[in-house]
């Protein structure tokens, strides 16, 4: 299956889940959740280093390096940043840069290996929940398991 089906898949069993089963009909959280999912939704393929899901990935670890980098600067506010704080951020953003290419350019496994288990499901998901909350846990949970049954992939680890 091509990543835009897995994309789209993703963002609708997302956003039906966030609408019918917890109640929310914000369209811009239920749009914000569903993109968070369609991203979450490509990441099994990460293994795969000339999809274009894996391009796709690699555009929002950038962006959402920065953001987070930004973010973990200025706190909870918008900010300018001063020269020293600016290239704190830099690196940090560079470093977490740094640790997923090498990740992917030296440990990937190789393809529907373990990044196509319910193990690796799980492990992403304790991850969300750990940095960013239970919705977006959940977002990630369903995106990267819709991949997972889109494939026909249910490996235990």
């Amino acid at each position: 299956m091509d990543y835009k089906a897995h994309a789209a898949i993703a963002l609708l069993c997302a956003s039906g889940a966030f609408y019918l089963f917890l109640g929310i009909s914000d369209p811009v959280r239920l749009l914000c959740l569903g993109a968070f999912a369609m991203v979450a939704g490509l990441l099994p393929d990460i293994d795969t280093g000339e999809s274009r899901g894996r391009a796709a990935l690699d555009a929002a670890v950038i962006a959402g390096a920065m953001l987070f980098s930004y973010t973990y600067s200025c706190g909870s506010e918008y900010c300018v940043l001063g020269l020293d704080s600016f290239v704190r951020m830099v690196f940090l953003a560079l470093a977490l840069l740094g640790v997923y290419f090498l990740f992917t350019k030296f440990v990937m496994p190789r393809h529907r290996g373990v990044v196509h288990s319910l193990l690796a499901c799980l492990v992403f998901t304790a991850l969300l929940y750990a940095l960013l909350g239970r919705l977006f846990a959940l977002a990630g949970f369903i995106g990267y398991f819709s991949h997972l049954a889109a494939d026909n992939e249910m490996k235990l680890r």
